[in-house]
């Protein structure tokens, strides 16, 4: 009561508000799986999109105003119509805006949806990609690049067929950064 005593807001709230006993009811309302289930499909795409809405009936002011848009039946799949006021409308769009916290999943890259075509083709050349060894090289190869080793279960060369000889791993350029890429450092220019 302190810290709302400061407030412009206490002078606001009457006297007797204070004065009562309040009745608290709270039951315990699980582990929060439900409210989870609700709100995941909302961090890959929005309440409703561009294409289930309507139409608009503009008549000057929000009260007045409608906006009519589709939505599907959860218990039967099928697709209904409703119209509201754009005040209501917006009321109700802004229930399924995420929460603090909550970010929305984009994809982008070959995962973006205007990519699938080359996704499947990623799929098809990944399946073509024989496994790697399951035995890693012995540590004496990796010590020594000048033994060179080759196991039985060793990659074949997609070229030629042959078995490939693991030589040695080679060491990253540069450092990464947390949000930065990383670079390779530029070779030196050579003076003439």
């Amino acid at each position: 009561q302190r810290i709302l005593r400061k407030s412009p807001l206490f002078e606001k709230i009457p006297n007797k508000v204070w004065q009562m006993d309040w009745v608290v009811h709270c039951l315990p309302v699980g582990d929060g799986q439900a409210a989870l289930k609700y709100l995941a499909p909302y961090i890959y795409r929005v309440a409703i999109s561009n294409r289930r809405l309507i139409e608009l009936v503009d008549k000057g002011n929000m009260e007045k105003s409608q906006v009519t848009f589709e939505y599907r039946k959860s218990d039967t799949g099928q697709l209904k119509r409703c119209t509201l006021s754009v005040e209501q409308f917006i009321q109700r769009f802004l229930q399924h805006v995420l929460p603090k916290g909550f970010v929305k999943i984009r994809y982008f890259g070959f995962l973006a949806s205007n990519r699938r075509s080359q996704l499947v083709l990623l799929k098809k050349q990944i399946e073509q990609t024989p496994p790697l060894p399951s035995d890693p090289p012995p540590p004496s190869a990796l010590l020594d690049p000048s033994a060179p080793t080759s196991t039985p279960q060793a990659m074949l060369c997609p070229t030629c067929g042959t078995p490939m000889t693991f030589l040695r791993t080679l060491a990253p350029l540069a450092k990464c950064g947390v949000l930065s890429p990383c670079v390779a450092p530029r070779p030196a220019a050579r003076s003439p």
